[in-house]
């Protein structure tokens, strides 16, 4: 029956369609906008299997979404984006890594994709490449208090506290609520009044 419906659909363009030109451009129309929302469902279904920690059923989502061709580039990102976070829920860093850096390449302006390939180089101890991360995702949305925080970290370990309390500080600005943002400005502002940081 779920076969039948884009042939019945297709017929019906066609019908109406019929006057005004081609039916078999309204077919290959209808298939290929069925194709684009294919795409787009496994993403969704992607998105709530990674949640629910069903790891492997999630990336395999993602891929086909990847693999289909019907994705925007932005569509796109988001996919490669979320197939890396499932990589990295299952500790396969390095394709998580290839992941994000696929997502940046489809939408450089990806803020998510910068953001969390970030906190990745982060962990891997790479500060510099994190830091960078953070200062691009940054310039393209300067109202993310996740991302201040999250650059306080590289920055501190590249031996720049009052950089980081800076950025501690917009972040606290931008969502005074937030707990664990005031905990670590305050655990900075510490460090900093100890003799030895003087």
């Amino acid at each position: 029956m779920i076969k039948k419906k884009p042939f019945i659909i297709a017929a019906l363009i066609c019908a109406v369609v019929f006057s005004f030109g081609s039916c078999a451009a309204a077919t290959e129309n209808a298939f290929d906008d069925l194709a684009a929302h294919l795409a787009l469902d496994d993403i969704a279904s992607g998105l709530a299997m990674n949640q629910s920690g069903r790891y492997d059923e999630a990336i395999k989502r993602f891929t086909r979404a990847i693999n289909s061709g019907r994705l925007s580039p932005d569509n796109l990102a988001i996919a490669y984006n979320n197939r890396a976070n499932a990589y990295l829920d299952k500790g396969n860093v390095g394709k998580a890594a290839g992941d994000y850096n696929r997502a940046i390449s489809a939408s450089p302006n990806f803020t998510q994709a910068l953001y969390n390939r970030g906190i990745l180089n982060y962990q891997l101890k790479r500060y510099k490449d994190s830091l960078k991360d953070f200062n691009k995702a940054i310039e393209l949305d300067p109202d993310y208090a996740a991302a201040y925080f999250n650059r306080s970290f590289p920055l501190i370990k590249l031996n720049k506290p009052k950089r980081a309390e800076a950025d501690l500080k917009k972040a606290v600005s931008l969502d005074p609520l937030n707990r664990k943002y005031q905990a670590r400005l305050f655990k900075i502002q510490e460090l900093q009044d100890e003799p030895n940081n003087k």
